[in-house]
């Protein structure tokens, strides 16, 4: 993987998981919906293009065994890109005052019945993938990175190289699932950021991007953290800009992260190639035209692949038809309903005080 490309379907692995019956806990039939719906865009070229075989669904695993047998599982099979998913109801240990994720089986009271985030963590960490990106749509899900604001002993996360953590809502928050809605309140807002795209970003987008839409649009604010540059590299392709899978993404539309990061390096390049020629042309008698002088400079290279640099041409050299014009899809209303609290929490402090 280079930082310029999308993740790469064949040798990426994503496990999404979603938590809607439960045996002693509120059921969340929005959370299996939104398992689904993920699997659907990511598998899609249009989106991301996973294979099927590498988008597995885990719907109401019984016992905490079967939920880390399943991100296991995943982080064994990626080398690219590894994505976890998880929604369902979070539970809060009030001894250790950590994470816990819950599964079918789940007793508020029985700490032993849930999975702890850390044990998720490590399963993760063993990955060799070089990008990780967990999701987590559960109450208290912003406690899976409360480690960044403490000291030594600390940052359990950042020992994963080129990992990205995005929560629903703060440690101390509750994430919605809003009565009657087909999703929960922050997936239902990522999958449809996702089915139908951003038409004022770029033709990729990336994590921070996805976040920042999603910061503006979901509440309570969803919350994430990062090591290195994973949020600002292409993670899916945005539907709002094009129809149409490119064969290499590295040569095809760049994101703005990439076209920022190497601008003085093809301006140097393209100015010192200009130079030259120039110079060749005038003891030749030849006139010569700079690209920054001609108004379709900056889309397209002379006989070039769009996205590389623009090299000089004469006066009279045919100009590249104009672009097509991009189309522009609705805008989706918010819901507005009650609202379902997905935690166990208060029932298990509750039990253990």
């Amino acid at each position: 993987m280079t930082a310029d490309r999308l993740p790469d379907p064949q040798r990426s692995a994503a496990v999404l998981i979603g938590v809607s019956e439960y045996a002693h806990l509120d059921p969340i039939p929005a959370t299996e919906n939104g398992a689904l719906k993920l699997r659907q865009l990511l598998t899609d070229p249009t989106v991301l293009g996973l294979s099927p075989g590498r988008c597995n669904v885990i719907t109401n695993p019984q016992h905490p065994y079967e939920l880390l047998k399943a991100v296991s599982k995943a982080a064994a099979e990626a080398e690219d890109t590894l994505l976890v998913y998880y929604a369902g109801h979070g539970v809060v240990d009030p001894e250790e005052a950590t994470l816990r994720l819950s599964v079918a089986m789940t007793e508020a009271q029985r700490r032993f019945t849930s999975v702890g985030w850390n044990e998720v963590r490590d399963e993760i960490k063993n990955s060799k993938a070089q990008r990780k990106i967990v999701i987590l749509d559960c109450c208290h899900s912003g406690l899976m990175m409360e480690s960044l604001s403490a000291g030594a002993d600390i940052l359990p996360m950042t020992k994963i190289t080129g990992a990205y953590r995005l929560a629903a809502c703060a440690d101390d928050a509750v994430a919605l699932a809003r009565k009657g809605k087909k999703y929960t309140e922050f997936t239902g807002a990522l999958v449809e950021l996702l089915d139908k795209g951003l038409p004022d970003s770029g033709e990729l987008l990336n994590l921070d991007t996805i976040f920042e839409k999603l910061h503006e649009r979901v509440s309570p604010k969803p919350r994430k953290a990062s090591s290195g540059v994973i949020g600002e590299v292409p993670f899916v392709r945005n539907r709002a800009r094009s129809s149409t899978v490119p064969a290499d993404t590295r040569t095809g539309p760049q994101t703005h992260w990439w076209r920022s990061r190497h601008r003085r390096g093809r301006i140097a390049v393209t100015f010192a190639a200009t130079a030259a020629a120039a110079a060749a042309a005038v003891a030749a008698g030849v006139v010569i035209a700079a690209p920054w002088d001609r108004p379709d400079a900056d889309k397209q290279g002379s006989g070039g692949t769009p996205g590389q640099s623009p090299t000089p041409s004469l006066t009279n050299a045919a100009a590249p038809p104009p672009a097509p014009a991009r189309r522009t899809p609705p805008s989706s209303a918010s819901p507005t309903n009650s609202t379902t609290r997905i935690t166990a929490a208060t029932a298990w402090s509750a039990s253990r005080a």
